[in-house]
């Protein structure tokens, strides 16, 4: 119903502002009478006219509001102004940076059928308005993704990363990391704004260092630094990057589990979590943080590590039927009982601790014993069964 209202309304601005009075509103519904079911999309002829007639809006109304509002409407109609882009990448010529921005806009909605106002949208990153700037280079990857032109437009998106408006940086950084593995030319500028006051643009930017890929290696030791940032997203991002640019980063990611930073050691652990059994080199040291670490979220982030890499890891039974019993944190309790689940047939030594947590204060921690009890039992009677025949 609201795409419907809003394409009405598209069409009553074209009406409007050509003059014409060709779009009337439909009578209500006499009393007695059940309204219509109005579709709640329109069909594709219809989008089409609309979109003509707001390309006419676009080029010819006076009014610069108008013309800006014609543009955005082109924008929301996506492929189906795909005829409407000859007007819209003349408007990004207009006097008025208004303008120029709703016509990048558009060409951002309408996406890859776009590509014939490419180079104009290119021109528009040398804008003297940050908010055209901006724009243009959140279009371009859109409407050319991988393309060639993009990547030599790639320079001046890298210059965007030094803009004293914090948007603009983060827009820049958005957009190299939708070009992909192919913006490695521009990691290294990616990576002096790892730095950034803003945390929206370090956010940002470890994203696109993320979506670059493997290409991006050489931001690993950077992105480890980053496990300590003072913004949570800034630090899960940067987990999220690793695990991209990097899968093999374990031995990266376990000297961090020292650092003197308790989100550091954190991020850390619980990043290992996300490399599964994959992670079994890094048991040892996540076996010393859940026995001395000071900070009880960091213990109960190395149980959780434990628990992901699985039976890989059973040379940590001993530590987690331990801290089972003695750690003052429930939630460290909890997660130990829960990593012996995964370790099956090979936690049976911690049967007595697990049997002893039945009787914890924690709700959760009882049930999370009571579990592993019924998966280690079940997983060793198995095992003692001769096989049939």
């Amino acid at each position: 119903m609201f795409r419907r209202l809003t394409m009405l309304a598209a069409v009553a601005l074209a009406a409007f502002a050509l003059g014409t009075h060709s779009v009337r509103a439909a009578e209500p519904a006499k009393p007695e009478e059940k309204p219509a079911v109005e579709s709640a999309e329109p069909d594709e002829a219809t989008k089409k006219r609309v979109a003509e007639r707001l390309a006419k809006v676009a080029e010819q109304a006076k009014s610069t509001k108008v013309r800006a509002k014609a543009l955005e409407e082109l924008g929301r109609l996506g492929s189906s102004a795909k005829d409407a882009v000859p007007v819209i990448g003349r408007a990004l010529q207009d006097e008025n940076f208004i303008v120029r921005a709703a016509a990048a806009k558009a060409l951002w909605g309408i996406g890859p059928d776009a590509k014939d106002a490419l180079q104009g949208l290119i021109r528009c990153l040398d804008d003297p308005n940050p908010v055209v700037k901006d724009f243009a280079a959140l279009a371009l990857p859109r409407v050319a993704p991988r393309s060639e032109a993009a990547l030599k437009a790639m320079p001046r998106l890298v210059r965007m990363l030094d803009e004293e408006s914090a948007n603009s940086r983060g827009t820049a950084a958005r957009s190299l990391g939708k070009i992909g593995p192919d913006a490695a030319e521009a990691v290294p500028k990616l990576v002096d704004n790892l730095d950034d006051p803003d945390a929206n643009v370090r956010s940002t930017t470890v994203a696109a260092i993320g979506e670059i890929g493997p290409n991006a290696r050489v931001a690993v030791p950077a992105l480890v630094e980053l496990l300590g940032d003072e913004d949570v997203w800034v630090r899960k991002g940067a987990i999220f990057a690793l695990h991209k640019v990097s899968p093999d980063s374990v031995s990266a990611l376990t000297p961090a589990l020292r650092d003197t930073r308790v989100n550091a050691r954190g991020m850390a652990t619980w990043g290992l979590a996300l490399w599964g059994s994959k992670a079994a080199e890094a048991t040892p040291a996540l076996v010393r943080v859940l026995t001395t670490d000071s900070d009880a979220r960091v213990r109960a982030n190395a149980a959780y590590a434990l628990m992901m890499i699985g039976p890989e890891a059973k040379s940590a039974v001993p530590a987690l039927a331990k801290a089972l019993s003695e750690d003052k944190d429930a939630s460290v309790r909890g997660n130990a009982a829960v990593a012996l689940r995964a370790m099956g047939a090979a936690a049976r030594d911690a049967v007595p601790a697990l049997e002893r947590a039945l009787e914890d204060p924690d709700g959760i921690v009882r049930y999370n014993a009571a579990e592993a009890l019924k998966e280690i039992r079940g997983e060793a009677k198995e095992a003692e069964e001769p096989a049939d025949g």
